[in-house]
């Protein structure tokens, strides 16, 4: 049953940035989230941008993060509890009901989202 929790935890996080963000996919497993804006990144054109998900595992519930793939300096501000999840470029496995976990999943989602702003991804 923690892992539904966490999954729950954390696609309440993503919700509190719909809109401007719109939701691509939502089941009961799986919370996917995109910006529907135009954007050009390395000079390719994107007709959206996807933000981040999580999904429900058995034994892990996976948070991907796109922000710290699009930009890694982000990566410099993630609090070590977060940091040592990480098993991608931007993809953490969250196993435990960690309150210090979900505050620092939520500084981050936070920070992603004025980054995604600055640059006109939103």
């Amino acid at each position: 049953m923690e892992q539904q929790e966490n999954f729950e935890k954390i696609k309440s996080m993503y919700q509190q940035f719909v809109p401007p963000l719109s939701i691509m996919m939502e089941t009961s497993e799986r919370y996917d989230l995109y910006s529907a804006k135009e954007v050009e990144i390395k000079n390719r054109r994107y007709k959206e941008i996807y933000f981040g998900s999580v999904i429900l595992k058995p034994k892990y519930t996976g948070f991907y993060f796109m922000p710290v793939y699009l930009f890694p300096e982000m990566l410099n501000e993630v609090p070590e509890i977060l940091k040592k999840l990480q098993t991608g470029k931007s993809c953490f496995h969250i196993k435990k009901n960690d309150e210090q976990l979900f505050k620092a999943i939520e500084e981050l989602m936070k920070a992603g989202f004025a980054t995604y702003k600055k640059h006109k991804y939103v």
